[in-house]
């Protein structure tokens, strides 16, 4: 077994190398190590592939256990549309490995990196009213905890709700089963908008896309609007797309943004030319690659889902927070929207439908806290609660006001795992606090 697993999280703001990291190469092997842990009363964390920006991961307490070992397509049931996968695969991996089997995820995130049990476990989602997070696909997960040792769930289990969004505090999962649809192609529209107008134009954007992105670049009375939907025809010519998209996100972009940060006094001339360098462009292609969107800027970030009744009154208060100009960042806002479920700790629990506000800066600004902070009390008073894998400053009485299952999960998970040998210190004091 390796003995050194380095970690970078995506914003490459954050890297450790830890000792003693732990990579199991198959199941069995995974058994033994979390058997192990538990002989040793040994605490421990799952690693993915580290995309997360929040502290839920990894402490210097913890023992490391990657399951990046355990990855690809371990079965398709074509009777009844679902793949079993082993749960340290990537996103990208499975997209890939589905599309050549002639099937694909119904829904996927802008993100691909992300090994498929911490997209899962932190509630990570796409956009359209129509679909849950990821999670949402899934129908039966198999995991290895400390006290429990190896259990199958399925969506009729009753710890099964619990369980899905579970951020790595019950155990390992080694392995999901989700569901899938025969592969498909989707059209994307990119162009910009006023940004008065959306209060008019959202409700037949959600309501004739199949997914509807916007974003707002601070500073600017403009959106970059993206409206995705599937179409019949597989002709692909979309170099001249891709190059503007990369061109402007990941090129301009990042000279602005370096400028930017080098030279403060210039954000106003710098958010006018990033206003008139927004695209007008289409893409058609394999849905997967629609989906997603490469970005090489380094980038610090926070997430909230509020119930969608609540945008506007938000929206109103991100402008008079951006307004006071004490945080220049040109990083945009961006909003995404999101069928409601029933997982107890899903950012999407509830009866009302959700819209995701990703709020981000430039990886090096040293505003990043106080702007988000300032933004997660908007986002609080609002019924909001935190992306599990973004940055978030909530503590252990707003979460219990978030989730009103809390209490429920908290004493199911001290059967999986009663000597708390799972939670990382934000964990243990901030979701799961002993009573």
């Amino acid at each position: 077994m390796d003995k050194t697993i380095k970690l970078q999280n995506w914003s490459g703001s954050q890297t450790s190398t830890f000792q003693d990291g732990i990579k199991p190469k198959n199941t069995d092997e995974l058994i033994e190590v979390v058997a192990k842990m538990k002989s040793r009363s040994q605490p421990f964390k799952i690693v993915g592939s580290s995309h997360s920006f929040s502290h839920l991961i990894a402490d210097q307490k913890s023992d490391l256990v990657s399951i990046e070992s355990l990855h690809g397509i371990q079965e398709i049931d074509a009777a009844n549309a679902t793949v079993t996968v082993s749960a340290g695969t990537t996103v990208k991996e499975l997209s890939r490995e589905l599309w050549d089997k002639g099937w694909a995820l119904e829904n996927l995130g802008d993100i691909e990196e992300q090994s498929l049990a911490g997209a899962i476990s932190t509630g990570t989602h796409g956009t359209g009213l129509a679909y849950q997070n990821l999670a949402g696909s899934v129908t039966q997960l198999s995991l290895v905890s400390p006290d429990r040792g190896v259990e199958i769930f399925t969506k009729n289990s009753p710890e099964f709700a619990h369980l899905i969004v579970g951020t790595g505090a019950f155990g390992v999962v080694s392995s999901y089963t989700i569901k899938i649809v025969p592969k498909y192609h989707l059209k994307l529209d990119l162009f910009p908008e006023k940004l008065d107008s959306l209060q008019n134009l959202l409700p037949e954007w959600l309501e004739k896309n199949r997914n509807t992105e916007v974003f707002w670049f601070p500073g600017t009375d403009v959106l970059l609007v993206k409206l995705t939907n599937e179409v019949k025809s597989t002709i692909i010519n979309n170099r001249k797309s891709e190059f503007i998209a990369d061109f402007l996100e990941n090129t301009a972009f990042g000279a602005i943004a370096k400028i930017n940060r080098a030279l403060p006094f210039t954000h106003p001339l710098l958010a006018g030319l990033l206003k008139r360098l927004l695209p007008t462009s289409t893409k058609t292609d394999r849905s997967y690659k629609v989906y997603a969107t490469e970005r090489r800027i380094k980038f610090q970030e926070t997430e909230y889902s509020i119930p969608i009744s609540q945008l506007w009154p938000v929206l109103d208060k991100l402008k008079a927070l951006v307004n006071k100009g004490q945080f220049p960042t040109l990083f945009p806002i961006e909003f995404r929207f999101v069928k409601n479920d029933s997982f107890s700790l899903s950012p999407s629990f509830g009866e009302e439908e959700r819209v995701y506000i990703a709020m981000h800066t430039y990886y090096l600004d040293s505003f990043y806290e106080e702007y988000f902070r300032e933004a997660e009390k908007i986002f609080i008073q609002a019924s909001g609660r935190p992306h599990w894998g973004k940055m978030f400053f909530a503590d252990a009485e707003q979460f219990r006001a978030m989730y009103p299952k809390l209490a429920e999960v908290k004493k199911l998970r001290e059967s999986f795992d009663s000597e708390r040998l799972l939670l990382t210190s934000t964990m243990a004091e901030v979701v799961y606090p002993r009573s």
